[in-house]
């Protein structure tokens, strides 16, 4: 009996032993993972962000000219199609309604494109936008209100014009992150809304709703975007109030800023945010597309950037404004977009400006692009 409870305790020492050597061989110290490992812990999220979707007259005409029954904007975008297709999140200032025959297109000074723009922005892969400008009630609540619901039907989302009972703050998923956007504006030509009808937009001045807004998007979501209609008209350098807000935002440990309305690019920055890190603002994009007739106005630009998360932390990365140039022929025929690295100096010879005696030309361009971005944001020029 002592015997057999003898053997019992020296096979118990022997399996615990063989069990602790086995814990051993398979701990892994953190350092010592596999590469491959560690990078799948990373998460890319690619970014882009392009201005004023300005569509004047001569645009949606050419636009029926190519549709015949519809209005076809394929050819204005088609050099840019790819690119906004191929970004995890693309951001679009929708200048001026998209209400449609209903409400009468119309061009400068009170503005609404057909309802065919916002389709091909969805088709060509816009996930979200704004639609709080200082044209947002050329045509009235009823073109606002219906441009938000087209978007709604296209499943894009809409920042800066909201529905009261579903507030202010966009929410979009990548990869499981969240991004949160939100959006304000100037102000809207003189226009005086006294009641909003259910609907909300939330302007510069209310500093406190800003501030709300933001700090509840900061809570539930891993990076917040805000976008400003602000800015003076013309002007490549931010105003007071840009600045103001700019660095509200920082101090509220905002990801991210994204500026439109002066209708030219303004510079980017990076601002220090409270907790540290680093916020880059575009004060502005510029252009995307338009029918204006100085050559500051047909140079715009594109946000591109990389959100980043991994063992480090989050972060925003490969931070650059892409150069795009508008070109359109005598008269205005045959507006469209694309890359500026892809603009020859053929084209330029033949841009429309030069029916009004302007200067147009390549050197021009990027002598602009590089008087107004610091070199750390540029792309190159080759």
């Amino acid at each position: 009996m002592k015997k057999t409870k003898k053997l019992q305790i020296i096979l118990f020492f022997l399996l615990a032993l063989v069990l602790l050597s086995s814990c051993q061989k398979t701990e892994v110290e953190p350092e010592e993972l596999p590469e491959e490992i560690i990078e799948e812990t990373e998460k890319r999220i690619s970014f882009l962000a392009v201005g004023d979707n300005l569509i004047h007259e001569p645009i949606y005409q050419f636009a029926k000219k190519q549709g015949g029954d519809v209005y076809d904007f394929t050819w204005a975008y088609e050099h840019m199609a790819e690119t906004i297709a191929a970004a995890d999140i693309s951001f679009l200032n929708q200048e001026v309604t998209v209400a449609g025959e209903e409400y009468i297109i119309s061009t400068y000074p009170m503005f609404n494109s057909p309802r065919e723009l916002a389709h091909h922005m969805a088709e060509i892969g816009f996930d979200i936008v704004n639609q709080a400008t200082n044209h947002s009630m050329d045509s009235g609540m009823g073109a606002l209100v219906d441009s938000l619901d087209l978007w709604n039907q296209l499943e894009v989302k809409v920042v800066g014009f909201f529905d009261a009972d579903k507030g202010p703050i966009q929410y979009l998923e990548r990869d499981g992150l969240t991004f949160a956007f939100l959006g304000y504006n100037y102000g809207l030509n003189g226009f005086i809304v006294d009641d909003w009808q259910g609907y909300g937009m939330t302007f510069l001045e209310e500093e406190e709703k800003i501030l709300e807004d933001v700090r509840q998007a900061r809570e539930s979501a891993d990076f917040v975007i805000v976008s400003y209609h602000w800015g003076y008209e013309y002007h490549h350098h931010p105003n007071e109030e840009q600045l103001y807000l700019a660095e509200l935002m920082a101090a509220e440990n905002v990801d991210l800023v994204i500026g439109h309305h002066p209708h030219v690019i303004q510079p980017v920055d990076i601002l220090t945010r409270a907790d540290g890190k680093e916020m880059p603002i575009f004060y502005s994009l510029g252009n995307f597309i338009s029918n204006q007739k100085d050559l500051v106005n047909l140079l715009g630009g594109m946000a591109n950037l990389t959100f980043v998360a991994d063992q480090e932390g989050l972060r925003i990365e490969d931070i650059e404004l892409i150069p795009l140039v508008t070109h359109y022929d005598v008269n205005f025929e045959h507006t469209i977009v694309l890359p500026l690295t892809e603009y020859t100096e053929e084209q330029a010879l033949l841009h429309g400006l030069h029916q009004y005696g302007d200067q147009f030309t390549l050197d021009l361009l990027w002598n602009l692009y590089e008087y107004v971005i610091e070199p750390e944001y540029r792309i190159t020029s080759n």
